[in-house]
């Protein structure tokens, strides 16, 4: 195979490899986490693609009345939420990606 056929067959497959990349990313990221903070004064929910979709602070911490406190908490735990979830993510990955994958079936090699 040439360089031009070679480059032909791989800009054929290109959609069907994007495709099998988006799926493959959506299994891995198909997941929630709830990771606490300031001994569960602070929760955070994060889905697998890294985005926050809530947060609760208790009435506890709000009633202590210190901001930066409770500004130090939150970027911890939210940090922490997401640390927790692209590892979760890159573990999920490993797992979703057939065992027997490999480049060279997409262009017929």
């Amino acid at each position: 195979m040439d360089n031009k056929q070679f480059l032909d067959t791989l800009m054929s497959k290109l959609p069907q490899m994007k495709k099998v990349s988006a799926e493959t990313k959506a299994k891995a990221e198909d997941f929630t986490l709830t990771i606490n903070g300031a001994a569960g004064m602070v929760r955070v929910k994060i889905h697998g693609s890294r985005k926050i979709t809530s947060i609760e602070v208790s009435d506890e911490l709000l009633e202590m009345n210190d901001k930066q406190m409770l500004q130090d908490i939150l970027a911890s735990t939210v940090n922490a939420a997401y640390f927790e979830a692209q590892k979760k993510a890159e573990e999920r990955m490993i797992e979703v990606i057939p065992a027997n994958f490999k480049f060279e079936d997409f262009l017929d090699i």
